[in-house]
């Protein structure tokens, strides 16, 4: 007597084929093994799953384009900023990256002065803190 074959959800398959899954890891998925995945997939299919994964894998990528504008268009600006400079090339301007002006560079300077001092500073009271421990 047979035992019973491992349940396999079909809607699951599709949606990690659109995903672009391979068949192995699918089949781990399901814990069956490649040959009765792809035995089992020929049946309920009719076709094999090279050829179902590229229609797929094709309409998971519309999918997600699609989702991805809806969202932009959903108010998103996170999403709006990154479609515009995949799709449309665009980028920060230059003055939002890092050009400091000569204050700008000059405050930086005094605070990496005090920083400096201030380990300077730190490393002596150590060094009194431990010898002191030494007597």
């Amino acid at each position: 007597m047979a035992r019973p074959s491992k349940p396999i959800k079909w809607e699951e398959v599709i949606l990690r084929m659109k995903a672009g899954n391979s068949a192995v890891s699918i089949a781990n998925a399901f814990d069956v093994s490649i040959a009765t995945f792809y035995e089992r997939f020929n049946s309920e299919f009719d076709c094999t799953f090279p050829d179902k994964k590229a229609e797929l894998l094709e309409n998971g990528s519309d999918d997600l384009q699609y989702m991805q504008f809806k969202k932009a268009m959903g108010g998103s600006e996170r999403m709006l900023l990154w479609l515009g400079q995949v799709r449309l090339g665009q980028k920060p301007p230059e003055s939002a990256s890092s050009t400091y002006t000569p204050e700008d560079k000059e405050k930086i300077e005094r605070i990496h002065e005090q920083l400096s001092s201030m380990s300077e500073s730190l490393t002596l009271n150590n060094s009194r803190i431990n010898s002191s421990k030494e007597v």
